[in-house]
């Protein structure tokens, strides 16, 4: 990373690239000068928002020192049950607002409760409208950076015509293309690619939020409160309230919690194709998926980042999706060992640091 600002000096504007840099380094814990610089005090503050859903709480963070706008980027969380207070998400956003930015992150209520739904995708851009509006980004237009399935949702976000005007950037780490595809991955442990199917073994964890959005294909009507608790409280990885829990379920809810919880996807694979092939679910499940947007999406400047070797959302969709943009989107791709989901986990080589670090910029608005 030290290596970063020298490398990039030629890279217009050199500024959002050493900021990208520097909040990186941070990011890492690492300790040197580049990780010191571009480190302005800063405050946050809570507000409530809303949509036709209903109210949702977001958390600005943003430099205290001066009055002027600065580059305002939208932080949109994965499915995580902590929301805006998911302990790898709030020390990022401080890092972005130490280095000059102001940041909003919404809580999207849908995916704090493991479910992938149309509210995270309004959320996202009343945020982005709240922080574009308020006069303290700049030019009054806000860039985005969507993890996981936030990042697949938005795209969504940033093609609907409710954005357009607001969202000028957008980087998408581990995020879905096409929700169908990834939803029969965890299923099936098959990826769907140009070349035909391919065998990858998916994480067990996708699996079991699957099972929860549609906990009432799996249970009777009347278990299917006590069944979502029992998978949410293995989701909150406290397995031992969730096996207490599983108690109160009756003997066939309790293996089918057992068989989900043990990883035995043939228990479900067939009700989950199934309900992948309901017309209903089809055009829903399209409607969460960025495939078929790249006109809606002409002229944007797009980073896509993912791991190369992600189980939860399978490589293919980011080379999809830089596939289908790559006609209508100023779009760069990064697959990457370094990173499992969204989450670096280990030390990327110099060349992907670069790449990773102009993605930043180009999200920072250099």
């Amino acid at each position: 990373m030290l290596l970063a600002p020298i490398a990039l000096g030629s890279c217009p504007p050199v500024r959002a690239h050493i900021r990208a840099a520097a909040v990186l380094s941070r990011s890492s814990g690492a300790q040197n000068p580049l990780a010191r610089m571009y480190d302005e005090p800063i405050r946050v503050e809570n507000v409530l928002l809303r949509t036709r859903h209903g109210p949702f709480r977001a958390r600005i963070y943003r430099p205290t020192n001066g009055s002027e706008p600065r580059p305002g980027v939208v932080v949109a969380h994965g499915v995580h049950y902590l929301g805006v207070d998911e302990p790898r998400l709030v020390p990022f956003a401080r890092n972005l607002a130490r280095a000059g930015l102001v940041v909003i992150t919404p809580e999207l209520m849908a995916l704090a409760d493991y479910r992938v739904d149309r509210s995270s995708v309004d959320e996202i851009i009343e945020a982005s409208r709240y922080l574009a509006q308020s006069g303290l980004a700049t030019q009054g237009r806000v860039g985005l950076f969507g993890l996981s399935f936030a990042g697949g949702l938005s795209l969504v976000a940033t093609a609907d015509p409710a954005s357009h005007g607001i969202i000028d950037r957008v980087a998408v780490m581990g995020g879905h293309y096409d929700l169908r595809k990834v939803l029969r991955f965890l299923a099936t442990d098959t990826v769907e690619t140009p070349s035909g199917p391919r065998t990858m073994r998916a994480h067990e964890y996708g699996l079991v939020v699957f099972v929860y959005m549609y906990a009432d294909r799996f249970v009777a009507p009347e278990e299917v409160a006590i069944f979502r608790d029992c998978l949410r409280l293995q989701l909150h990885v406290t397995g031992e309230q969730a096996r207490h829990t599983a108690r109160l379920l009756s003997p066939s809810a309790r293996a089918m919690f057992d068989r989900i919880i043990g990883g035995d996807k043939a228990a479900v694979r067939e009700t989950v194709l199934r309900v992948l092939s309901e017309p209903r679910e089809r055009e829903r499940v399209l409607s969460l998926s960025p495939v078929g947007r790249a006109r809606e999406l002409h002229g944007m400047t797009v980073s896509v980042l993912h791991g190369a070797a992600d189980d939860v959302v399978p490589p293919t969709e980011a080379e999809d999706c830089e596939r289908e943009l790559r006609e209508e989107a100023n779009v760069s791709l990064l697959l990457t060992p370094a990173i499992r989901h969204v989450g670096v986990e280990r030390t990327p080589s110099l060349g992907d640091q670069l790449r990773i670090v102009h993605a930043f910029a180009r999200l920072f608005g250099g």
